[in-house]
């Protein structure tokens, strides 16, 4: 018989990424006479790095603060997310909560050789992003709680982007993942236990 060719596909490591940071978190209550309780609750991450070697040996990019082509998605140095709660003796919880994102600028602003580049003015930065949740959840009886909110409160719209690139990391000229692009939300549920 004759050979005709072949593909080898072994699987070979040529690239990495790591990335390094800080999680924060904060927890308080305090219990008010005849009011209830109140509540606040912070978490944030602060990311340091996040670099990537596309090709072993070839240089490395740090990612923090950038998105493109190359960065893909944004990668904000600083997430925060704040809740303020009040249990309150009436059988129901209010809570407002408060999302943050650092801006992030295109990737190919950044001064590593492996990303600068050509930029236009419209991409050059993602600014940074505030959402505003308000939710309430009531126990009517012991087996029935209902639960009702608004997230986006102030309806914000997304930061766009005419960034190109493959389309599973941005999607309608934002970037769905990261920011809220379906704006202002209202839900409300009803659980019945048995």
């Amino acid at each position: 018989l004759e050979d005709r060719g072949r593909v080898v596909g072994t699987n070979v490591n040529i690239g990495s990424t790591g990335t390094s940071g800080y999680d924060f978190g904060f927890n308080y209550a305090h219990k008010m006479a005849g009011w209830g309780t109140f509540g606040l609750n912070v978490q944030s991450t602060l990311l340091k790095s996040l670099e990537t070697e596309p090709i072993k040996g070839r240089g490395r990019f740090d990612c923090v603060g950038y998105y493109g082509n190359q960065c893909t998605t944004p990668n904000p140095e600083w997430r925060t997310k704040s809740r303020v709660t009040w249990s309150t003796p009436w059988n129901l919880d209010l809570a407002l909560t408060w999302r943050y994102m650092s801006e992030v600028k295109v990737d190919t602003l950044s001064q590593n050789p492996l990303l600068i580049g050509a930029t236009l003015s419209v991409n050059a930065k993602l600014a940074a992003q505030n959402y505003f949740d308000l939710s309430a959840g009531y126990q009517a009886t012991k087996q029935l709680s209902l639960r009702a909110g608004i997230n986006n409160l102030l309806d914000k719209d997304p930061p766009i982007t005419a960034v190109s690139g493959p389309s599973i990391f941005g999607n309608g000229n934002t970037f769905p993942q990261v920011y809220d692009a379906l704006g202002r939300r209202v839900f409300l549920t009803a659980t019945y236990k048995f």
